[in-house]
């Protein structure tokens, strides 16, 4: 249903009629763009039409000087090649991992020999339509009104007080969403740089996938002890035969994202190692959780630091489903939504990425990709009250990608699309139905990704490029390493971390689809290193 209401968006295919939308979806191939990927790049030929099922792009100036426009789930870009071939007049990047679907002019084509009627009105649209000139002399609101209408952008419907409104529906993940946007994001100071202070360990974990198989997209990881580590994977990935060289173990050192869901197969989704990268347990009775949805699967796994039984929180992204299991996997406790049913009232969740925990035992969900709120619950998984909307405004999100409690009951958000931190506060000193108020904003991120409160610190993980910020608790940049993207340690994008008691440090990698395992270097300067997460004692 997704493919075909991106298609029925286009404006010379919404008179189509269903068995050619079908046949159209049909043709069209799924591609993942990671951060920073250039889609289309101004001066080529134009051969595809691009659909965003999920994620951000910017469309920029030939030069990449100037932002035009910004635009991501349920927007499309690029169909007036389907009727011109022309020359690109502008340049479009991935800004966050997008998921899109790409139909080309020879697919099109044959296509739509089969439907001879509507191939006559697509030519008299073609000849109706414009063949843009060339705009590079051309500067200012004129210029952008030009590249926009060649990639076939709209304004959209939503806008309000130039701000563009999402609005639900119940088969879309989002309505076409654009921002035009007047200059670069704000940032803060982006403080010391320095080098990686650890060393990452070689061939950690000792992978046990079977034959033909390697690990899946590794999203989530907790570090109960440095012995016990339990890992959130998004399936394994079935390896291509034959084997393309140069593979290393993991699927991106062969050109595979994980995200792509290329050879994903719901199998061993939660497992447990020790120190030392043996397998101790696989939780593969709970893999049926994860078996028949539509996208990545699980994002998260949390433990409240308050909880005497030390349940295990998973969060199923793509189900629409919180688990709670017993500390040693052998019981589901708690299933909070309906598998594959989203949405936005006290029982269901829309796209959940996040949990985080209050002394109190209250509940904080980051709820989510599709919803822009954090839902309160209260020690039994039972609706309290909710913050928070889509928007980019304070108090207002743009995917609640993590959260994370520090001192003095205060809330940080992950505003990962708006490329942000936000911090909350409790308004009426803490009692068990609190408001919480939007008090202070941190900019300048990549695009932030994950959140660890420790002491008087703060802890994101970043991209563009990939990279572990340190922050004191009024945002003030303290230090940042980033991540190696070259060689055998190279990674993505740090999706997940946790730290043990020891300080040794776990990254997750959601798209290269691994974990590593960080140790601090001898004698390194310990105020550099990620701590363990907060809990008020």
């Amino acid at each position: 249903m997704l493919k075909r209401d991106l298609v029925k968006k286009v404006s010379f295919l919404q008179d189509a009629s269903q068995e050619l939308v079908q046949d159209l979806c049909l043709e069209m191939r799924a591609e993942v763009a990671t951060p920073g990927d250039i889609i289309v790049r101004a001066g080529e030929i134009g051969r595809h039409v691009y659909f965003i099922g999920r994620g951000t792009v910017e469309v920029t100036t030939p030069d990449g000087a100037t932002v035009l426009a910004s635009l991501s789930d349920s927007d499309f870009f690029g169909e007036l090649t389907l009727l011109h071939r022309g020359v690109r007049t502008a340049t479009v990047q991935a800004i966050s991992y997008c998921d899109l679907y790409v139909l080309d002019d020879e697919a099109f084509d044959r296509t739509l020999s089969r439907y001879p009627e509507f191939e006559e009105h697509i030519r008299q649209v073609a000849e109706q339509r414009p063949v843009l000139p060339d705009t590079s002399g051309v500067d200012g609101p004129a210029r952008s009104a030009w590249v926009l209408h060649v990639l076939c952008v709209a304004p959209s419907p939503y806008r309000r007080g130039g701000l563009i409104m999402r609005v639900p529906t119940q088969r879309l993940f989002f309505v076409v969403s654009l921002v035009l946007l007047a200059g670069p994001v704000s940032s803060q100071e982006a403080g010391p740089t320095g080098p990686n202070p650890y060393d990452i360990i070689s061939g950690w974990p000792t992978s046990f996938a079977g034959a033909g198989f390697a690990w899946g997209g590794n999203s989530g990881v907790y570090a109960e002890s440095p012995d016990r580590i339990i890992v959130l994977q998004r399936g394994e990935t079935r390896l291509p035969d034959p084997m393309p060289d140069g593979f290393e173990g993991f699927v991106g050192s062969i050109g595979i994202n994980a995200l792509s869901g290329q050879g994903r197969t719901w199998q061993n989704c939660i497992y447990v190692v020790d120190g030392d990268g043996n397998i101790l347990e696989v939780w593969d009775q709970w893999d049926y959780l994860f078996a028949g949805t539509e996208g990545p699967g699980p994002h998260r796994i949390r433990v409240s630091p308050y909880d005497p039984e030390r349940r295990i929180w998973v969060i199923h992204e793509t189900g629409h489903q919180i688990f709670v299991f017993s500390n040693d996997g052998k019981e589901l406790l708690m299933t909070l939504g309906e598998k594959n049913v989203p949405g936005q009232d006290e029982t269901h969740f829309g796209l959940p990425q996040d949990v985080a925990f209050l002394p109190d035992g209250r509940i904080l969900i980051a709820d989510g990709y599709e919803n822009g709120r954090v839902m309160v619950m209260d020690a039994d998984a039972k609706y309290l009250t909710e913050f928070g909307e889509r928007g980019e405004g304070l108090g207002q999100f743009n995917v609640v990608h993590g959260i994370a409690v520090g001192p003095d009951g205060r809330i940080f958000v992950v505003d990962r699309d708006n490329l942000r931190v936000q911090v909350f506060s409790q308004t009426n000193g803490g009692s068990y139905h609190p408001e919480f108020a939007p008090v202070e904003e941190w900019t300048g991120f990549g695009m932030p990704l994950d959140i660890m409160i420790s002491g008087d610190r703060v802890w994101v993980t970043d991209l563009r490029p990939a990279k572990i910020v340190q922050l004191d608790l009024d945002g003030n940049r303290q230090y940042s390493f980033n991540l190696p993207t070259e060689g055998p340690f190279r990674y993505l994008e740090m999706h997940s971390f946790a730290v043990d008691s020891d300080g040794n440090l776990y990254g997750a990698d959601n798209q290269n689809a691994r974990i590593q395992k960080f140790v601090p270097k001898a004698g390194i300067d310990r105020s550099l290193l990620v701590g363990q997460g907060y809990a008020r004692r």
